[in-house]
Order: C-alpha cells, then sequence, then structure tokens
C-alpha cells in the first residue's frame, strides 16, 4: 500500500487533522528563507500529540552532516530527508543510526535528473529510499511543479530500493504517480487552503484516492 507523506506541515492544528486523516508520514522544512520554515522546537511542540505510528521527517539542505543530526534530534524526528550527492554523508548518517531519504531533483526542464546516472546509482543504494521532486531554474519543494512522472521516472525507479514521488501532486491527478506503485507519494501545496494552512478535505480525498487505488488494484488481480 502507498504510504501518504504530507510536508511543509506549519502548525499543530494541521499536523494532528493529517493525522486524524490517515497520513502515514508529516515532513517539516528546517532550512531557512522558505514560506514553510520551522523551527526544531516548533516540531517538538507540533509531534508531541501525535502517535508514534506517524513518522517525523526532518528536511534539511545545505547543512553539514553534524548540523543534520543535530537538528534532526532536536526535532525528535525518525528520518532525515536530504538532498546531498554525496555518498560519504549518506552512509556516515547511517552510521550514526539515522534513517535517510535522498531527494533527487528532476529538472522539468529537461526531464531528467540533475547528476550523472553512475552517481544516482550508488547514492539510491545508500539511502533507504529516493523522492523524486521537480525543481525549476533551481528552485525545488513545494512549488507545485508537476511533470511526467510515467514516462521520467521507469528509467530510475529500476535502481531504488524504495521511492516516492512528489512534485504537484493533488487528489486530482495523484493516480498519474500510483500507476508507477512508490512507496510513498508526498505532498504539500496540492492540499493547502489559499491561506496556506492544510485543508481537511483535500487532504481526506488525496489520501481516499490512494486508497481506492490499491482497493482497485486488488480487484483487478
Amino acid at each position: 500500500m502507498t504510504r501518504v507523506q504530507v510536508c511543509g506541515v506549519t502548525n499543530t492544528a494541521d499536523a494532528l487533522m493529517c493525522e486524524e486523516e490517515g497520513v502515514n508520514s508529516l515532513g517539516f522544512v528546517l532550512f531557512e528563507n522558505r514560506m514553510r520554515s520551522v523551527t526544531p522546537s516548533m516540531v517538538k511542540e507540533m509531534t508531541s500529540q501525535l502517535s508514534s505510528s506517524i513518522s517525523r521527517v526532518a528536511i534539511i539542505h545545505h547543512k553539514d552532516i553534524e548540523s543534520m543530526m543535530r537538528i534532526a534530534l532536536q526535532a525528535e524526528a525518525d528520518i532525515i530527508q536530504t538532498f546531498t550527492k554525496n555518498l560519504d554523508d549518506l552512509l556516515l548518517l547511517q552510521d550514526h543510526g539515522f534513517r535517510v531519504i535522498n531527494s533527487i531533483l528532476i529538472d522539468v526542464t529537461i526531464s531528467s535528473l540533475d547528476m550523472p546516472i553512475e552517481n544516482f546509482i550508488e547514492i539510491s543504494e545508500a539511502c533507504e529510499m529516493i523522492l523524486f521532486e521537480p525543481s525549476k531554474g533551481g528552485i525545488f519543494g513545494g512549488i507545485g511543479i508537476g511533470y511526467d512522472y510515467r514516462s521520467v521516472l521507469p528509467q530510475y525507479t529500476q535502481f531504488c530500493n524504495q521511492f516516492a514521488i512528489a512534485g504537484g501532486l493533488s487528489p486530482t491527478n495523484v493516480h498519474e504517480a500510483l500507476d508507477l506503485k512508490p512507496h510513498t507519494v508526498n505532498v504539500s501545496s496540492g492540499v493547502e487552503d489559499s491561506s496556506g494552512c492544510k485543508d481537511r478535505q483535500l487532504v481526506r480525498e488525496f489520501v481516499r484516492r490512494c486508497n481506492v487505488s490499491v482497493i482497485v488494484e486488488k480487484v483487478d488481480i
């Protein structure tokens, strides 16, 4: 069954609502200058009332390894999601007992990875899961830009232990990503209202459509 991660959570009410609606993990943006940025202490407060069944993911960018580990520990996160292209960094995080998701950017202007395939294969083998997400002009993360998941990703997913898909997903198009049978689908702006808060009805519908996909697949079998 494909898991659902809601990213860019910024307040306790949204965190609790997401758990109530069946979301499996929450992603917290723990780097600066993003509209959804939060601090480790905010994450601790937001997640203090959540059950242990929902994963807390610390999304960290442009930090050295020691800083990543310190931030994740301060936030009491279960998983570090990073953006490194350095194999040694991933191995070191795992050596220290951290579960690691590594984000790999898909340049939507060329519909391709932003790194050589050889490097990608090494990195995919060194982390728990690869997250594919789009970038445009060097901008990424919660930007609401989609791409042709079904034509771009299959050439890369074959090398992944597990993979997740992000990028412009919403209740109306998540089926396109689900066709590739990812471990997780990530959503942020696609379940937000005009104020930037997570919308219960949109979250509920997103989760429902992921669950419906599983039911249809079982019926087809």
